[in-house]
């Protein structure tokens, strides 16, 4: 059996209206476990990491990335892989500042820290510009620029990723505010409508070795709404037209293989709007086509 180290990050801060928060508890559960254990000897065992309610919002969101942070900090001190699972995309916030920290540490170059974004959406807002004040819609501007004061508060490593060294894959929805903020830093983006028909798979694949070449240490990090809401119904934000699970899949037990790869994080999955169980199944798969078949151990 192989033991996968599963963080629960049960935060539905970042998009109030959504349920997401419920989504780690929905996936520690047996028919979860159980499904995982016949079919790829997979044993999650789960942290969990929990609002305090006693704050306000804003500082129950600081205190989870901070929290976050620092145990996936301390799991990349000791060389081992990690699971994240959200919640909404905010969280990514704590995940990979935790990463940024971590070989920082270890008096590694931050520069040698890549990171595959898999998303329908941009994630590239601020305060300034976001239609909503949702912060599940600002983590890569705020991993990538210290420049909102308020969003700092929400990410410990503000500013700290380096552009030319993040891939956004399955992008089909976004404001023209984030895809100047992102083009003007020299980020490579992904458009769904060029990733159809099997070639997102050509592409992932081609954006893992492209950041290989620069970068000791990837990360991936997955939306659930980058996955075709046919297929994965029970997320925030649905956009049509979406990445193919299979496809997903098939590259994610590519990618597994590469020495590089350090976690994964998964986030955005809504139970209270699923149907069929088919997200919960989808996310299920992802877990199963990255960890199966490794001997890797908590």
């Amino acid at each position: 059996m192989h033991n996968i180290f599963s963080l629960g990050v049960c935060s539905n801060l970042g998009f109030l209206r959504g349920s997401s928060h419920q989504a780690p508890f929905r996936l520690s559960g047996r028919t979860a476990n159980n499904l995982l254990a016949k079919q790829s000897n997979i044993k999650l065992q789960w942290q969990f990491i929990e609002p305090d309610t006693q704050l306000p919002p804003w500082a129950q969101s600081q205190r989870i990335n901070q929290i976050l942070c620092k145990k996936i900090s301390q799991r990349v001190a000791g060389g081992k892989r990690f699971l994240v699972v959200g919640g909404d995309h905010s969280v990514a916030m704590g995940t990979w500042s935790g990463l940024i920290k971590g070989l920082s540490d270890l008096q590694s170059d931050k520069g040698a820290i890549g990171l595959l974004w898999i998303d329908a959406h941009m994630d590239a807002h601020n305060f300034s510009t976001s239609p909503s004040d949702n912060t599940h819609g600002m983590p890569i501007f705020a991993l990538l620029s210290d420049k909102d004061l308020s969003l700092n508060c929400l990410c410990p490593a503000a500013g700290q990723l380096n552009a030319d060294k993040l891939v956004v894959l399955g992008v089909r929805s976004y404001e023209e505010s984030e895809r100047n903020f992102l083009e003007s830093r020299g980020v490579t983006i992904g458009y769904m409508n060029k990733l159809r028909n099997g070639r997102f798979h050509c592409a992932f694949i081609a954006a893992l070795q492209a950041l290989r070449k620069n970068c000791s240490t990837i990360g991936i990090s997955i939306d659930m709404d980058a996955i075709d809401p046919l297929q994965a119904p029970g997320v925030a934000s649905p956009v049509a037209g979406g990445i193919n699970l299979k496809e997903l899949c098939a590259a994610l037990e590519q990618a597994k293989l590469l020495n590089e790869i350090i976690g994964l994080e998964i986030c955005e999955y809504d139970p209270s709007r699923d149907i069929q169980y088919r997200t919960r199944s989808a996310v299920i798969e992802l877990i199963k086509a990255f960890y199966g078949d490794l001997p890797l151990s908590g």
